[in-house]
This record gives structure tokens, sequence and C-alpha cells, in this order.
């Protein structure tokens, strides 16, 4: 029922409403296994007994808080229609967030992207790199990507319009190069399936679907692992990188956070820290006083 809900409500992404139903199940699954059938049978005791399990089992601090806002949010559901009558989420406090700086591609590690393909003739050789492309020249999420339109990309406006979290609009300007390549990588589209419309997916997989998640970060993962040494293979590696690039170029923050879709300056001010931090690097490597004192420490 409360999942119903969310979903007949239209405010949050499907992938936020899957999260949910995902964190209720494993809790409703954890509370089975020590006798307790029903979620109202819960005091804040037990529900940080089962954050300190997950923790346990590898869940990060992120995790942990997500999880925790899930149950916040159903309690308080089940408090507003008289269905329970006491929230145990009340005295249970947030895990901290560790200091993890998000990880990006450095700028001495050359991008080559709106490449024209080896085969010209696929069109998932075309939408592949399309979409690595357009991953890093604008900066959105996976969910966000997944979820285009022919009709969201203005070439003569050299813009693109994205649905972010709680369905909120925005329009996020792109590179001319960028323009240019998803101009041909639409013609080559074109060729492949036929009457596409405004509402047409921006990349489609066999049958004519929007691409999904799973697919994006295999395509991802393939190129990065061609081009870079970083760790992080995910799509979110290009939205991290596009961010610090921006920072490094000297875009103010606030116009960073727009562009972002961040709702709290504080999500955008993360990549600052990274930015500060490769600058020390430089810093140490390049300035002969920091040499200097390496070299006394030695």
């Amino acid at each position: 029922m409360y999942i119903d809900r969310l979903v007949a409500g239209g405010r949050l992404a499907e992938l936020s409403i899957s999260a949910a139903e995902s964190d209720l199940r494993i809790f409703s699954e954890w509370l089975y296994l020590r006798g307790i059938d029903s979620f109202e049978k819960v005091d804040h005791i037990i529900i940080r007994s089962w954050l300190m399990d997950r923790s346990k089992v590898g869940d990060k601090s992120s995790s942990l808080r997500r999880r925790l806002s899930t149950l916040r949010t159903f309690y308080r559901y089940m408090i507003k229609w008289e269905i329970y009558k006491h929230d145990p989420t009340y005295k249970v406090s947030s895990p901290k967030l560790g200091k993890h700086l998000p990880e990006s591609i450095p700028m001495s590690q050359q991008i080559e992207l709106c490449r024209i393909p080896e085969d010209e003739n696929s069109y998932e050789a075309w939408r592949d790199e399309a979409i690595v492309s357009l991953l890093y020249a604008s900066g959105m999420r996976v969910s966000e990507l997944t979820g285009l339109r022919l009709g969201d990309f203005d070439s003569k406006r050299g813009q693109i319009k994205v649905m972010g979290k709680r369905s909120k609009e925005r329009i996020i300007p792109l590179p001319g190069r960028a323009v240019l390549f998803l101009e041909r990588y639409k013609d080559e589209y074109k060729k492949h399936y036929e009457r596409l419309t405004f509402e047409s997916p921006f990349f489609a997989r066999k049958g004519g679907k929007n691409v999904n998640r799973a697919l994006v970060y295999r395509i991802a993962n393939a190129y990065l692992s061609c081009m870079t040494t970083v760790a992080q293979r995910s799509p979110h590696l290009f939205r991290h990188t596009y961010a610090t690039h921006m920072l490094e170029n000297g875009a103010e923050l606030l116009s960073v956070k727009e562009l972002l879709g961040h709702e709290s300056l504080a999500a955008t001010q993360v990549y600052t820290h990274t930015s500060i931090k490769r600058l020390q690097e430089i810093y140490n490597k390049a300035h002969p006083r920091a040499k200097k004192e390496k070299e006394n420490r030695l």
C-alpha cells in the first residue's frame, strides 16, 4: 500500500521508489528472522540493531542514512493515516557521513569524445559514443539520461532538457562539438528506426525502448577501461569529472550547482575539496619550496 502510494504520487524517481521498496523488504526479512511479525512492534533499539547489522555486512554510511530515511518516511506516512501510533525512528540518529572525495579523470588525461565509430553502419556504435560524450558534456545523472526523449534536445539553442530528482526540470547548455555530434547521431538513429517522434527515446535499445541503467553502466565501463587508470568505472565518474573540470576552469560554484541539479550547495562543495586537493598535489610537485621541504624530511 505504501509503495503504491509513492508510485501514485509521481514525485519520486523510479530509482528512488525501487530503493525504498528494497529497504523495506530487507528490513522486513530481518525482522522475520527475529520473530517480529509487524513493523508496528518495532522500537528504536531494534532499528539501531538493524543498522549495526547492515554496517557489519558492508553498508556504507550513505546507504545506512538512506535506509533510515526510508523508515522515517514510512512511519510518518503510517502515523499520518492513523495506522500506527508511534514513530520508532524518532530516537535514532543518522550515521555520520565519512569524508569521501569523489574521483574524477585528471585534466592531464585527455578525454576523447564525439568520435566517429569504426563501424559507421552500426546504430549501437553511434549510440554508445553519443552516450559517453553526453555524460561528460552535460554532467547529467544516469537516471536523467535513460529518461531522455528526442524532443528534449534543442540543437538550435545548443541545450538539452532533463527531468531531475523530484520531477524537477532543468536546462543544460552543451558545447558546440557535442551539439554537432548529437545531430549526426540523430541522423544515424533515423536510418535504423522509423516513425520517430519528439516522444521517442533519445537512446534506444533493441525493440525501440529506452536504454536502461545496466546497459549504460556496461557502455561507460567499457569506455573508461580503455582510457583511464581511475579505479571507478561507472557512468557517475563522468558527472564527477564534469563538475571538477568546470570548477578547475573557473566556473562559479552556484552555476555548477544549478547545472548538476543539486538542491543543496553542500552537495556541490565536495568538488571544491577535490579541486583543492589536486592543486595541493600540483604545488607539492612543482613548487621549489615544497620540494625542498620534502627533501629535508627524508
